[in-house]
């Protein structure tokens, strides 16, 4: 896959090089990482309108190509399921139909109205059946004005992307409009769907292109409005009244709204040069289909069509270069803009959603996520880590780690000090830290004060347990105290640190069914310890709780469990360590201790760098000999992080 580099500067910005359009890498990247993560139109919902109805769809035909099945139950709740048997794949339902249970043709396996898996036939002596894979997968769902919406793997909510379009058309008659099979056509464009897009995108060639249109519309007065993950184009009339809004949804769906009601376009990619366009309307006022702007619209979708088929063979041409915008005039993104004046700034809008949501999106592959809404929960719990790993004193702050020696010892930045803090981190001289009888104390020179939770201190008594560590700030500076077998360590963190400024992300792996796996917890008898080394090479013994079993591809494997807190606390590493992942072993934590013998789901897809991958500062743990697997295990974060 190529690389494309699209400046935030609009002014010096250029439009993509003809290669981004027969780039075949990019294009097989977009369809995951785009098209299955944002919003898909999947039609309205006529046919399942009344309790108990069944309407299977297609999403995004030609692209992503997932059977879907929409689902109301008896209590008029509607649902939108796999509709792909969990038993052996086969298609369950191929037509709308009332029914009261989803059935399989094949096996004759049923579902209930919610997708609940509810008998197979001689299936009784099954182990561990049903389980929850047995049940159809939920697809993320949302409905607006009687249209339907679904996302394998949404990338953030329907309202971001729909939500400035909703609030803008409260105004208008929805709720009356109904479709019209007759005025709906699918068009087959030889052309990259973005190219497609971006025609759509600006309105300068509205004069040279649409001789019909501009009849009708005030192009002087045309106007762009530009929104996070849409944008909306206003046309209005020669005596000033509205025309048309035509609202673009990221990536591929148009909503068009005419005086007579609503005409849907959802771009469907087919290959790299072959792009369907469905047309779909929605009508409230017959009496004005054939008037303003929303008149003649199979000419003005050939005129387009025309010249979009002619870039696509130019674009392919060895000599063209990628060329700037024309725009005269600076202005920001978040205003409105001229067509007349700047047709490109809505290009080079698309082209940094698609290629940022392209490029940098965290995969959660379909073909890997049997379950949408597991999907979303593992990347929710990936996004609170990542928030915490970048907060005020943590890990990615530490500028220094000091034992303390009996007595006082002073610290700053200083080379007199005890504790010598680095280079521009704090001031020559700070203070100085006592340490008595077991006891902590902190006294800062005069004229200087630590804060705590709102409170000035000069003097301050330290808390030193794991449970009562106290960060105390001065300024950008902060630092706590840590007991270490009866010795006493100062940490210290600087919140304006270089590594916290060039840190971009950590690294994880796709999200993967294949590593939540079914286990079995066995506990040790009461009081068993294991010696556990840190990277300091010191020796503790802890307590462990048991052992973790689970199966990887038929074969067996065990993992010691530390107690912690109710859960279990597991050190590994295994076959990926020092190659993708961080060399010394990772992390993982079950947050209620199953119960013995019983299976329980172990997910490895949680599995996570310790604080030493952020920071030589820290003192973690190693996976004792007995957690060193050979097995790879291709789950969870990866290693090196991201960094500018």
């Amino acid at each position: 896959m190529m690389e494309y580099a699209i400046d935030p500067d609009i002014t010096v910005a250029h439009t993509l090089p003809g290669r981004f359009y027969s780039d075949a890498g990019t294009f097989r990247l977009m369809r995951e990482r785009v098209f299955a993560r944002t919003w898909q139109w999947i039609g309205d919902l006529a046919d399942v309108a009344s309790p108990c109805t069944l309407s299977p769809r297609d999403l995004l035909p030609g692209s992503l190509d997932e059977p879907l099945l929409l689902s109301r139950d008896e209590g008029g709740d509607l649902r939108c399921l796999s509709n792909v048997c969990t038993h052996r794949g086969n298609i369950l339902v191929k037509a709308a139909c009332a029914a009261r249970q989803i059935r399989c043709g094949y096996h004759s396996r049923r579902f209930d109205l919610a997708g609940r898996m509810t008998f197979m036939p001689e299936f009784g002596d099954a182990k561990d059946f049903p389980s929850p894979a047995d049940h159809l997968p939920r697809v993320a769902f949302r409905e607006w004005a009687g249209l339907g919406f679904a996302s394998l793997s949404p990338a953030l909510d329907f309202a971001d992307f729909f939500g400035d379009a909703r609030a803008a058309c409260e105004s208008l008659p929805v709720e009356r409009m109904h479709p019209d099979p007759a005025r709906s056509r699918d068009y087959e464009v030889r052309a990259h769907w973005a190219l497609y897009v971006e025609n759509y995108l600006e309105g300068f060639h509205i004069p040279f292109v649409h001789a019909g249109l501009n009849a009708v519309v005030d192009y002087g007065n045309y106007e762009t409005r530009l929104h996070p993950y849409s944008n909306v184009q206003l046309a209005r009339a020669k005596d000033g009244a509205p025309a048309a809004q035509y609202w673009w949804i990221f990536p591929n769906l148009m909503l068009n709204f005419y005086d007579w009601g609503l005409s849907v376009n959802l771009v469907q990619p087919l290959d790299i040069d072959r792009t369907r366009v469905l047309f779909r309307s929605f009508v409230w006022d017959a009496s004005k289909l054939e008037t303003g702007a929303g008149a003649a619209l199979d000419r003005v979708e050939a005129e387009d069509e025309a010249v979009v088929q002619a870039v696509q063979r130019g674009v392919r041409s060895r000599l063209l270069i990628s060329s700037p915008g024309r725009i005269p005039n600076p202005v920001p993104f978040s205003e409105s803009y001229d067509h007349a004046r700047s047709p490109s700034p809505t290009i080079m809008k698309l082209a940094t959603l698609a290629l940022s949501a392209a490029l940098a999106f965290p995969v959660m592959s379909l073909a890997q996520i049997a379950d949408p809404a597991y999907g979303k929960n593992v990347a929710d719990w990936r996004a609170k880590v990542e928030k915490s790993l970048r907060a005020d004193n943590g890990w990615l702050t530490l500028a220094g780690r000091y034992v303390l020696k009996p007595g006082e010892n002073t610290f700053g930045n200083g080379p007199g000090n005890d504790i010598v803090f680095p280079k521009g981190v704090g001031s020559p001289g700070m203070g100085s830290v006592f340490v008595e009888n077991g006891r902590v104390t902190v006294k800062m020179v005069e004229g200087l004060k630590m804060r705590k939770d709102g409170i000035d201190y000069t003097t301050r008594d330290m808390g030193t347990s794991a449970e009562n560590r106290d960060w105390v700030s001065v300024g950008r500076v902060a630092f706590h105290f840590i007991e270490r077998d009866g010795k006493f360590i100062m940490r210290l963190a600087d919140n304006d640190s270089e590594v916290r400024r060039s840190f971009r992300a950590r690294v994880w792996y796709d999200i993967n069914d294949r590593y939540r796996v079914s286990a079995r917890f066995v506990p040790y008898e009461p009081g068993r310890k294991i010696a556990i080394v840190n990277v300091l090479d010191e020796t503790s013994d802890e307590p462990v709780a048991g052992y973790v079993e689970f199966e990887l591809d038929g074969r067996a494997y065990r993992l010691d469990a530390l107690d912690d807190e109710g859960g279990l606390f597991i050190i590994f590493s295994d076959g990926t360590a020092g190659d993708t992942t961080y060399k010394p072993g990772r992390f993982l934590f079950v947050e209620e201790k199953p119960e013995p013998g019983k299976r329980f789901l172990l997910d490895l897809n949680r599995a996570y760098n310790p604080p030493c991958a952020f920071s030589e500062f820290t003192t973690c743990p190693l996976p004792p000999k007995q957690n060193k697997l050979q097995v790879r295990i291709e789950a969870g974060e990866k290693y090196p992080p991201l960094k500018s």
